[in-house]
């Protein structure tokens, strides 16, 4: 936690303290501007690590504990006091998102693959997406069955070992980092749609999530059939 480390290191805090009070928010939305906050700390204790040189596992370790209270257990948090007062015990399903995260993150830890993309769901992405969803439908909420059913899919989605893409570039050749590129793109013009055509930025979060679900399946499909020529 000392010398170099304890920069990047106090982005992890800082993830940490915006999960913290994610869970005491007065309401869905203010949550989600905490969970967004932390979503950039998240990203920027990565960066500034690897910029100045101090990656180390205490920071790893840190980070993903950190993930599971701001993307796991916050969205969960929010979905069992939704669905409590209608479906009683059985809102107790939504801590499935929390145990998935934890799980995801646990075997993000011990992986020793050299893999250049993620194995099943990022947690974050998880996180980011059901608090803009439920600040999107805070008024008119999601049918019980269909909250559910995005529980046990997300859940499911993050214990995979599904391959997604991930963002970290070791060069910026187009050949190499294609789909990677046309993700970011579609990500920057979803932003613009979004602002200027739903009126709705919140809308940026799911359908940027459905393109990278579907820009890395392309991905894996074309690597596959790379591989048989």
């Amino acid at each position: 936690m000392f010398g170099k480390a304890i920069i990047p290191n106090t982005f992890t805090m800082l993830n940490l303290v915006m999960g913290c009070a994610a869970l005491l928010a007065h309401n869905v939305q203010e949550a989600f501007t905490f969970v967004l906050i932390a979503a950039f700390a998240d990203l920027l204790d990565g960066l500034v690590a690897r910029a100045i040189g101090a990656a180390s596992e205490m920071g790893k370790q840190l980070d993903s504990l950190a993930d599971v209270v701001s993307f796991g257990v916050v969205p969960s948090f929010w979905l069992y006091r939704l669905l409590q007062p209608e479906i009683k015990m059985w809102a107790a399903l939504a801590f499935l998102l929390a145990v998935a995260a934890a799980f995801r993150l646990a075997r993000f830890n011990v992986d020793t693959s050299k893999l250049t993309g993620f194995k099943g769901l990022p947690v974050p992405a998880n996180g980011l997406f059901w608090l803009s969803i439920l600040s999107l439908t805070e008024t008119e909420p999601l049918t019980n069955e269909m909250l559910i059913g995005l529980i046990l899919l997300f859940a499911g989605l993050m214990a995979s070992t599904l391959p997604l893409l991930s963002f970290k570039f070791s060069n910026f050749s187009w050949k190499e980092n294609a789909m990677k590129f046309i993700l970011i793109a579609s990500i920057l013009a979803t932003i613009i749609g979004t602002h200027f055509i739903l009126k709705k930025v919140l809308w940026t979060v799911p359908i940027a999530l459905l393109l990278y679900l579907i820009l890395s399946a392309v991905q894996h499909l074309f690597g596959k059939q790379h591989e048989k020529v």
